[in-house]
């Protein structure tokens, strides 16, 4: 007969628990997945700050406009990735899309630059929202575009789930979970990674967000990314559901886009956008 006293777990058992609660408790995707920085860039010539309310803080975001003094035509929302900032960012896109009259608002997420609160993953998916509302105010009705870059592609996608746009570019987006896994879980014999990857929010899983958004989308991957590879890549590309396109560029995750490959991006969105 078990009495009450003799019903203990196996020690395994227990051990995964323990490690569970404590992956749960300690926020280990958020020290994992972001790298936040609030450092002041020292050359912010030629943007425009602003501020945008967001619980009970701000939101931080940079306007660059790639044609000075003309109006534009298009709106550009920017999420870059886990390690960058929308100073640099703002720039970057709006030299990508310099063909015509754009105005790019890049979004500090919180914790990063002068956007208040902590670095946290469940945070960005409302931070991201909260943005397409204030520049689609501002817009006036004139198209918005999304654009997402690595993890900020796994943001545009969950914005494209919820807000109308004419149309997206994401350059290297990460399904988060199965990159957590692919890339962690053999050291630990998945007892880690798993936990971790659970954590990970769903508005920021881009398969998921893939497969419900109808948005045309640029897909952008680069061949030798080694921070999401291809074949990750592929992943989110097959599971999206709308009109889309795909351009694949020289280089590893972090390299400039070379005009060849700024060129077929022009011309595939412009399918989308007339």
């Amino acid at each position: 007969m078990i009495t009450p006293t003799s019903r203990r777990w196996p020690l395994p058992l227990a051990a995964i628990a323990l490690l569970q609660l404590v992956v749960f408790s300690c926020g280990c995707a958020d020290s994992l997945l972001l790298h936040p920085s609030r450092d002041a860039f020292e050359d912010v010539a030629g943007i425009e700050r602003r501020e945008i309310a967001f619980g009970g803080g701000l939101l931080e975001a940079w306007i660059a406009r790639s044609r000075a003094g003309a109006a534009a035509d298009v709106y550009v929302l920017a999420f870059d990735g886990n390690a960058s900032r929308a100073e640099a960012c703002a720039r970057r896109v709006a030299a990508l899309f310099d063909d015509r009259a754009v105005e790019v608002w890049a979004v500090n997420y919180p914790g990063y630059g002068a956007s208040d609160g902590d670095a946290e993953l469940d945070r960005l998916a409302p931070a991201g929202l909260v943005a397409y509302d204030e520049l689609h105010g501002a817009a006036g009705g004139k198209p918005v575009l999304l654009y997402g870059n690595s993890m900020g592609a796994t943001v545009a996608l969950h914005v494209a789930t919820k807000r109308p746009a004419v149309a997206a570019v994401l350059q290297n987006p990460p399904p988060l979970r199965r990159l957590i896994l692919w890339r962690h879980g053999w050291w630990n014999l998945w007892l880690l990674a798993l936990p971790v990857a659970l954590s990970v929010p769903g508005e920021l899983d881009a398969v998921e967000s893939a497969a419900t958004a109808r948005v045309p989308v640029v897909f952008i991957t680069a061949e030798d990314d080694s921070i999401v590879p291809p074949a990750h890549q592929d992943v989110v590309f097959e599971s999206y559901g709308g009109p889309k396109r795909r351009v694949f560029a020289a280089g590893g995750h972090n390299d400039r886009i070379a005009p060849t490959t700024r060129d077929a991006v022009r011309a595939a969105l412009r399918e989308f956008v007339k």
